[in-house]
């Protein structure tokens, strides 16, 4: 969670920048799905509505198949 209010796409565009310039890997994916309190009181007003965001950086923009293993490990971590 963020300790003030920001946008999404920002927080997890943020993280994965911040990840790539401290570690420098040759790449990274970042996920994140979160409840928005927007949807939940306005618009739709659906309760359950989740966003998920996904940011990828150096080998993962270019390879899609790591993307497909981040996405099956995922997956798999869910069940």
């Amino acid at each position: 969670m963020a300790s003030s209010p920001i946008v999404q796409e920002d927080l997890v565009s943020e993280i994965a920048d911040t990840f790539m310039l401290t570690v420098r890997p040759l790449g990274c994916a970042v996920r994140a799905t979160g409840r928005h309190d927007c949807v939940a009181v306005r618009g739709v007003k659906c309760h359950e509505a989740q966003m998920t965001t996904v940011a990828l950086r150096g080998l993962f923009q270019e390879k899609h198949p790591l993307v497909e293993e981040f996405n099956q490990v995922l997956a798999r971590a869910a069940r």
